[in-house]
């Protein structure tokens, strides 16, 4: 009797090892919502954790480096040969380094969600295998480094003593370009700070100089390169801060049509304000203007929070309003949804 027990137990013992093995694996957390100032070096130990532990939903390129020598990090979430694609910016001014964690957190958010999680009945899996989510979570980590620490914060101490000569206003927390002084968001195109609306500054500083000439920065050139690489982009998200808002226009009335569409829908997930930009036809030389001259598709700017930099406090809204956002925009735009192997 002693002798039979003893193999029941070890029977069943050995199922539940099986059992146990063919279990998906779960991960802790990766990204710490806790941070209260997300850094090039969270974001990068994130990507290399999550990439990782996620193999079948996350993969990275890297599109050049920034002035500092820090990587451009691009990711892909599913399949990199969807023929579709929606296209992410983020943290391409500085100070609003936030937007970063708020992606890098949505990002882990699919990935652990990535086998059991579904949108309206699709399968996350299948979803973005049908519509890669490319994102550049941090356009600008130079900056951010410097946002986040000075610019002590900064490597190159050639960099670092030109930098320190440059004006800045409210303090190094309100930095927005990278590390020669460069707002990025206006290195895209010409602007001579001549039109309408728009700030402008004539030399290397904390914000608005739009660089000696257009697409001067090595992390401008990161940006363009990845989106040429991706050859059916159904909209671009670009996610700054503040205000709480959606900017959008079209340099005609089908594209400001698109655009509308695509303000409206994400209006719909966020509960933001909406500004049609269109009137202002001053080339900034921002990503706006870029996309709708290069590509012509559907653009939008969100601006999440209330304050620069925005308060950390408000990352756990932001985040619980927008954890779905990449899924809804890639449900819009799918179409005929093919499943994955």
């Amino acid at each position: 009797m002693k002798s039979i027990s003893a193999k029941i137990f070890i029977a069943a013992a050995i199922c539940l090892i099986f059992v146990l093995c063919q279990a998906t694996p779960v991960h802790a957390d990766s990204v710490d919502s806790s941070d209260t100032a997300y850094t090039y070096g969270d974001m990068k130990q994130d990507i290399k954790e999550l990439t990782r532990a996620y193999p079948d939903a996350l993969h990275y390129k890297v599109f050049g480096k920034s002035c500092d020598g820090r990587n451009i990090y691009c990711l892909y979430l599913g399949n990199r040969k969807a023929k579709k694609q929606i296209f992410v910016t983020a943290d391409m001014h500085a100070r609003e380094y936030i937007n970063a964690q708020l992606v890098m957190q949505c990002v882990e958010y699919y990935c652990k969600n990535y086998d059991t999680g579904s949108y309206i009945g699709t399968a996350y899996k299948d979803l973005f295998h049908t519509v890669c989510i490319v994102i550049i979570p941090m356009v600008n980590p130079d900056g951010v480094a410097i946002a986040t620490g000075g610019p002590s914060a900064i490597n190159s101490s050639k960099l670092r003593k030109k930098l320190e000569s440059m004006p800045v206003s409210g303090g190094y927390s309100n930095w927005q370009a990278n590390a020669r002084g460069v707002d990025l968001n206006r290195n895209f195109g010409n602007y001579d700070g001549t039109g309408s609306g728009g700030k402008y500054n004539t030399s290397p500083c904390y914000a608005y100089y739009g660089g000696s000439q257009k697409y001067s920065e090595p992390e401008t050139w990161a940006v363009m390169t990845a989106m040429d690489t991706c050859k059916n982009v159904k909209a671009y998200l670009n996610i700054h801060s503040m205000g709480r808002t959606i900017y959008y226009s079209g340099t005609d009335s089908q594209k400001l049509a698109a655009c509308r569409d695509l303000a409206t829908f994400i209006q719909s997930i966020n509960g933001y304000s909406l500004v049609d930009e269109s009137a202002s036809t001053n080339d900034h030389g921002d990503l706006e203007h870029y996309i709708s001259k290069t590509y012509g598709k559907p653009y939008v700017c969100i601006e999440t929070g209330t304050s620069i930099p925005v308060a950390h406090w408000e990352l756990s809204g932001i985040y619980s309003t927008h954890q779905l956002l990449f899924a809804k925009v890639a449900d819009k735009y799918a179409g005929t949804i093919v499943k994955a192997q």
